[in-house]
């Protein structure tokens, strides 16, 4: 893992969890409640919807960044309501990568923030129960600023369309800085939006990663 990844979870090996970061960062998570699971790449994490996490530290390397990515294999069991991905959320900063909401989208879409209510969702039926899916997320300042340019959801590699939420998500020039932990499987306690289902893969990188990236990382997984 190159210096541009600030963590990555296989949460291996189908029988016993594991939350090692597999980078130099050593981003290791504390698993609360969440299981092994048979998964797409030799194992992952099971979370229950109502208290199943995985939380790290406060990992700084996410705040300020111009540039980011945020992926994940997932497995939902249910498309009702929010449903976090990752988090790093203090209450009014942060991100969030999610599936759904009540009040935006879906819980069939794709929602993904970097600063309070401006943010972005996919529109349209990507998500099944109990079918897998690849999500990646990117945000990159340098490019243009305009109809929500600078934001990219791929999912299973497919660049999808994008709504904004609230105000104009290009305002942010960067991640905002954040004091809450980076948490797997739930959006801090007082939003909760815990996952219902199967996570695998989860992976934060410091720059937008291409559209070929993403598809041969897809491809090859």
């Amino acid at each position: 893992w190159n210096s541009n990844y600030i963590g990555v979870w296989h949460l291996k090996d189908g029988t016993t969890l594991n939350a090692l970061d597999s980078t130099s960062n050593a981003n290791n998570g504390t698993i609360s409640n969440a299981t092994a699971a048979t998964s797409q790449v030799d194992g992952g994490g099971d979370f229950n919807g109502t208290s199943a996490l995985i939380s790290t530290s406060d990992i700084a390397a996410i705040d300020s960044q111009g540039a980011i990515s945020f992926s994940a294999w997932v497995k939902t069991d249910s498309t009702a309501g929010d449903k976090s991905i990752t988090g790093k959320w203090d209450g009014t900063f942060g991100h969030f990568f999610q599936t759904g909401g009540s009040t935006y989208g879906g819980g069939d879409d794709i929602a993904f923030g970097l600063d309070g209510n401006k943010f972005v969702y996919t529109t349209g039926n990507f998500i099944s129960t109990g079918v897998w899916i690849h999500i990646v997320a990117t945000f990159d300042d340098a490019l243009p600023g305009a109809a929500n340019e600078e934001y990219r959801v791929y999912i299973n590699a497919i660049s999808r369309s994008l709504t904004s939420f609230s105000g104009n998500p290009n305002d942010i020039n960067t991640t905002r800085a954040s004091t809450a932990t980076f948490e797997i499987g739930r959006l801090n306690s007082s939003l909760s939006r815990y996952w219902d289902g199967i996570l695998d893969e989860v992976r934060v990188a410091s720059v937008a990663h291409s559209a070929g990236w993403v598809a041969t990382e897809y491809n090859n997984q």
